[in-house]
């Protein structure tokens, strides 16, 4: 027998096989005791809010698999869980387990310098809103920023009928509840932060520097803040599309209804000439 088929005897595969034997390293022990713990953390968390679906959301798969059947499933009776939940790429249950992972839409400081990227009924929202002096940012540009995308939009004689800050929240407050603009006034609470409403006031970093733990009072109680977050989201939709349906037209529209309301009116020999959106009906201006 030659020196190359000695290393195939019976003795070296006894040897294998007893280094196979050998008890698993400490770390792997402790690792493997964690994904039980945390398989019934997982478990726990499937009977208290889906019990119906646990068997599909068992059957998914991998741990990936599972994160994202179950997140889909939770978002309809409650509310939606972060994105990462539904895109993949969760290593492991204790990527769920460890908080609610919630995605929140409050504006932060970068959101601000970014809103002249937004739709344009957006955009223009935002001209009207004070959102600076609520805010206490005033200084950093913003409004002039927003202001050379909207010229983009509308007209420079539109964009000066706009009060030099736009209209301040309590006057937004005042005048937009009960009219089809009340959208307007959703928008306003957004941007300013005063929905009082965890997902459209709470900024990303807020929220996941200290998120809720699973529990059935915290999940309750977001269910009823998403179910009213999206009633407001809804609003400003809608209103949304009503003003790019005709965007010239209808923001003159809206111009003319916040501006009749707080200014005096206008003796005849001193009326302007119209204004982009006059030939339009008038009827609905009102409310």
């Amino acid at each position: 027998m030659g020196a190359g088929e000695a290393g195939e005897g019976p003795l070296n595969r006894l040897a294998d096989a007893l280094r196979g034997a050998r008890p698993r390293s400490l770390s792997s022990l402790t690792m493997q005791v964690e994904d039980v713990e945390t398989y019934q953390e997982f478990l726990r968390l499937v009977d208290e809010y889906l019990p119906d679906q646990r068997q599909e959301i068992l059957q998914a798969g991998s741990p990936d698999n599972m994160v994202m059947a179950f997140a889909h499933r939770f978002s309809e009776p409650y509310f939606p869980l972060a994105e990462q939940m539904f895109s993949g790429g969760n290593e492991s249950l204790s990527d769920l387990m460890r908080c609610i992972p919630l995605d929140v839409h409050g504006y932060d400081y970068d959101d601000y310098h970014c809103l002249c990227d937004e739709r344009p009924s957006a955009l223009l929202s935002s001209l009207l809103v004070d959102f600076e002096e609520e805010l206490g940012i005033g200084e950093e540009g913003v409004r002039v920023t927003i202001l050379e995308a909207a010229a983009q939009h509308v007209s420079q004689e539109l964009l000066g009928r706009i009060p030099g800050k736009g209209y301040s929240l309590e006057y937004l407050e005042q005048v937009l509840p009960g009219s089809k603009y009340e959208g307007l006034l959703d928008r306003a609470r957004h941007i300013c932060h005063t929905t009082n409403n965890d997902f459209l006031d709470v900024t990303g970093e807020e929220y996941w520097s200290n998120p809720p733990d699973w529990d059935r009072e915290h999940v309750d109680n977001l269910t009823q803040e998403w179910r009213k977050a999206v009633e407001m989201q809804d609003r400003m939709v809608t209103f949304f599309s009503w003003l790019e349906e005709d965007l010239k037209g209808n923001f003159a529209r809206l111009l003319r209804f916040l501006g009749a309301i707080e200014a005096a009116p206008v003796p005849p020999e001193q009326m302007r000439l119209p204004l982009e959106g006059d030939d339009a009906e008038e009827e609905d201006d009102d409310n």
